[in-house]
């Protein structure tokens, strides 16, 4: 018997719907190029055709998203009009957030979140009546 190694590309992110949300969440330790953020951009596409559903991106520890891949997603994002609630598990993340904020003027509702549960407060203003997930 041979010792064989497998190797499985695992996606930097989840991505799934609940309740009428969109959630993403960023995998700790990782890092989204380019590619990974038109692949999930394809997903988000996927499961939401209208592009209208609010959309919570979750942040875990020493996450890094490549300038270019951030550029796509806000230009993605303004075109789509989808209300962001942003979470980040590191301060530094939620400082840049917050100056993205400030200086930029998403044409978008975003918001900078403390926690999960000021997250769910602030999206349900924005989700349309629940359908059920499929």
């Amino acid at each position: 018997m041979s010792d064989v190694s497998i190797a499985l590309e695992v996606a930097p992110y989840e991505l799934w719907r609940e309740e009428g949300v969109l959630r993403v969440r960023l995998k700790a330790r990782t890092r989204v190029d380019l590619r990974e953020m038109r692949d999930l951009l394809r997903l988000a596409q996927a499961v939401d055709p209208g592009g209208r559903m609010p959309l919570v991106v979750e942040l875990r520890e020493l996450v890094r998203v490549a300038p270019e891949a951030r550029t796509l997603l806000v230009r993605c994002s303004r075109l789509r009009g989808r209300p962001v609630a942003f979470l980040a598990a590191d301060r530094s993340d939620r400082l840049q957030a917050e100056f993205f904020l400030r200086f930029n003027r998403p044409t978008f509702p975003f918001r900078v979140c403390a926690d999960l549960e000021d997250a769910a407060d602030w999206v349900i203003r924005w989700a349309p009546a629940h359908v059920p997930d499929r």
